[in-house]
């Protein structure tokens, strides 16, 4: 595969192949574009390239100048399966929305409750996730298992009220617009609050009610930046 040819797969398959909105995403004139994936098949320049890993952090520098390794960088980790087969309704070749937004951080409650109307900042291409929604994670609190900056792969658990599987990390969003990343264990103290569980030993465990949960969503694997 060619460089012109590994430009093209990014827009292919993070950018739904528009050559425009890739043009615009690394801050590059259509023309510069077209001259690298066009008839013309010109390489990219030094600049170039480092725009386009600038705006794409999760592409690997190393598979873009040279074709090794694989396009996107970092390791993907797939969540453990527990007693229960996960079942993501999807066709494994459609793409995942990514959004760049923090889960832990800020105030995009309304995000998490419904994500139609929100605008990806591109779609990644991870068939073992199709179905997923991705978007990002800062906190430290499930180190070393999942650190800071990885993507997470989530579903929205719309009948978590009736059946969850405990044992699972979940991303959490509580009625006080606070947002959490954690495993959810059974309560030792009653039916009516989960045991949050965190990877990091710094972070102790804590129980929280039920009833102060406003959606669920499972996390079905992620994928960690390299450092």
């Amino acid at each position: 595969m060619t460089v012109n040819q590994r430009v093209k797969k990014i827009i292919d398959d993070l950018y739904s192949g528009n050559k425009r909105a890739f043009a615009t995403a690394i801050g590059v004139a259509p023309t510069v574009i077209e001259n690298i994936v066009g008839t013309r098949k010109g390489n990219p320049s030094f600049d170039v390239c480092q725009k386009i890993i600038s705006a794409n952090a999760n592409i690997s520098t190393d598979w873009l100048i040279t074709g090794i390794g694989e396009m996107l960088k970092g390791e993907l980790i797939k969540a453990p399966e527990g007693r229960f087969k996960r079942h993501i309704r999807a066709d494994r070749e459609e793409r995942i929305a990514f959004y760049e937004t923090d889960f832990e951080a800020g105030k995009g409650v309304a995000f998490y409750d419904d994500i139609r109307h929100s605008e990806p900042a591109y779609y990644m291409d991870v068939p073992d996730f199709a179905g997923c929604t991705a978007f990002r994670t800062y906190g430290k609190s499930m180190q070393p298992q999942i650190e800071p900056g990885a993507i997470l792969f989530g579903t929205k658990e719309e009948d978590w009220q009736e059946y969850l599987e405990y044992g699972q990390i979940y991303g959490i969003v509580l009625s006080d617009s606070k947002r959490l990343l954690k495993q959810i264990k059974k309560s030792k103290k009653s039916d009516e609050y989960f045991l949050l569980i965190s990877a990091n030993p710094e972070f102790d465990e804590f129980e929280i009610p039920k009833s102060k949960v406003k959606n669920l969503w499972l996390i079905h694997g992620w994928l960690n930046k390299n450092t």
